[in-house]
């Protein structure tokens, strides 16, 4: 009885051993270990809008987030027509935004300085009773002066839905760039 006993004993033993070997094996296949987890953040965080070494094209396309409006919108259709450089102290910023006014709630354009801080210049509400499909948004003077060899990151958004619930916060589809004011030289004079 004891010598069954010390086999049963045994063989439950080896079961356990076994069990856990498994249990512990499938959670660390589950588990990233440190290296793979840290990869996996860096690649995510280089994946980040960067607006340095752009190179961007002058025609930008659209980008939806989800929401309710993206059906009957496609968002490739908002077009920003915006240069990457300007002379002008007060831009117009021109936009193509192909859409029934009735299948979206708003649009609101925000322009922000390109640094750390990422202050806010610009921001508004446009009036979507007075919707045209090409919109064009000059900067006020002359409070919203662009500086000389400062760079300002742009972003037209159209809401689907009321963006003051914050539930819908990501309900929309936007456009966005940036654009620097450069200082006009001789050189470019002659070119004109």
């Amino acid at each position: 009885m004891n010598h069954l006993n010390f086999q049963h004993r045994h063989l439950i033993s080896a079961f356990l051993c076994v069990g856990m070997l498994i249990s512990s094996t499938s959670s660390m296949l589950a588990e990233p270990s440190p290296r793979q987890e840290n990869k996996a953040m860096t690649q995510a965080n280089n994946s980040k809008t960067s607006y340095t070494n752009r190179g961007q094209p002058q025609v930008q396309t659209g980008q939806a987030s989800r929401g309710s409006c993206t059906s009957g919108i496609d968002a490739n259709e908002l077009l920003a027509y915006v240069p990457l450089e300007t002379v002008e102290a007060y831009p117009t910023f021109q936009f193509q935004v192909p859409f029934d006014p009735q299948s979206f709630h708003s649009i609101e354009f925000v322009l922000m300085e390109e640094n750390a801080e990422a202050k806010i210049m610009y921001e508004t509400q446009l009036n979507v009773r007075e919707f045209s499909p090409e919109v064009q948004i000059s900067l006020p003077q002359p409070s919203t002066e662009l500086e000389v060899d400062q760079s300002y990151v742009w972003k037209l958004i159209v809401h689907c839905s009321d963006p003051t619930s914050l539930a819908n916060l990501q309900d929309s589809i936007y456009v966005e760039g940036s654009i620097k004011r450069v200082q006009l030289t001789p050189e470019s004079e002659t070119e004109n």
